[in-house]
């Protein structure tokens, strides 16, 4: 039999643990599959039901994701300006103005959390 326990985020199995936390909870093969794959993709995470079965939920982003989400898109918008900058010198300032706006209003954004 597997378990899962909501106070360390982990599974047990009795063939493999020989203590395991007081909070586990019994679930089948089939579900610990389930959970396992499910929990693996992107934004999801394991939480338990109103009926405290562990279930895959998406995972609510915190402030400090939202941050880490807006510095990613300010690293690549900064890509972008590195090129609009060769390409201004070439005759497209208009392309460097609106990446710089772009930056601006990340930065704003980021801010404001």
């Amino acid at each position: 039999m597997k378990y899962y326990s909501p106070s360390t985020l982990g599974f047990y199995a009795n063939e493999i643990h020989s203590t395991m936390p007081e909070d586990v909870i019994e679930i089948s093969q089939d579900k610990y599959l389930e959970l396992l794959n499910e929990a693996s993709k992107a934004g999801n995470e394991i939480t338990l039901n109103s009926e405290g079965c562990p279930v895959v939920t998406e995972r609510v982003a915190t402030k400090e994701d939202k941050i880490n989400r807006i510095k990613s898109e300010i690293i690549r918008v900064e890509s972008s300006q590195a090129r609009a900058v060769r390409e201004a010198a070439l005759g497209d300032a208009a392309r460097l103005q609106a990446i710089e706006e772009e930056i601006v209003s990340l930065r704003e954004k980021m801010h404001e959390l």
